[in-house]
């Protein structure tokens, strides 16, 4: 029995030591790797971080847009000259304290999401639309460089940043970076776009 015991504990210890080895040796480490939470100013800060570090391209697909301090790092990455692109949604972009608007009229690409469209089969066998459902562009992720991917439930607006309970996970894990690339890509194409001369003119826009 002692020895069986002990072949037991041996096979045991090398069956851990493959796992360790696995995920330490074999996998690929990810160079931009963070687990962000809420309320916490220190996290805002870090998320800023990684959104600043944004050289070429910048894909943006919020819910809500209406913390300053985002917004502007969102913009001065614009002025950089990097390929800046915003998504969000048509509802909260009309909301008191709403950057959207404002990026957009900086120069920053912006569409909004419209309502989902329901289409029937006809007598003569064409599809024909047949109404409208209203729909929220909720999504919360955000592609620098084509090379990391930020999402989570956090929300780009300061009570997401200072009050409320939130997550963001940042990573460079090739596989999400290019199903979130993919994603945003089909939304992007499907989306109205949203260049906005004033608020009233989005109003109107919108609307249609």
């Amino acid at each position: 029995r002692g020895a069986a015991a002990e072949m037991a504990a041996l096979l045991w210890s090398l069956g851990a030591l493959a796992e360790t080895l696995e995920s330490d040796l074999l996998l690929p480490t990810s160079a931009a790797a963070a687990t962000l939470f809420f309320p916490s100013v220190a996290a805002r800060e870090e998320l800023c971080g990684v959104l600043a570090t944004a050289r070429h391209t910048l894909d943006v697909c919020v819910f809500t847009l209406s913390d300053r301090r985002i917004a502007d790092t969102v913009l001065d990455a614009h002025k950089r000259g990097a390929a800046v692109r915003l998504i969000t949604d048509d509802v909260t972009a009309m909301n008191d304290g709403s950057l959207v608007f404002e990026l957009a009229e900086a120069g920053v690409a912006t569409v909004v999401d419209s309502d989902f469209e329901e289409w029937r089969t006809a007598e003569d066998g064409s599809m024909r639309r047949s109404g409208s459902t209203p729909r929220h562009m909720h999504h919360k992720f955000c592609l620098v460089d084509g090379q990391i991917l930020l999402t989570g439930s956090y929300n780009f607006s300061w009570s997401a940043g200072i009050v409320h309970c939130e997550n963001m996970l940042v990573s460079d894990a090739p596989y999400h970076v290019r199903r979130y690339g993919e994603a945003f890509e089909g939304l992007w194409r499907e989306v109205r776009r949203a260049m906005y001369v004033s608020r009233q003119e989005a109003a109107v826009r919108i609307q249609r």
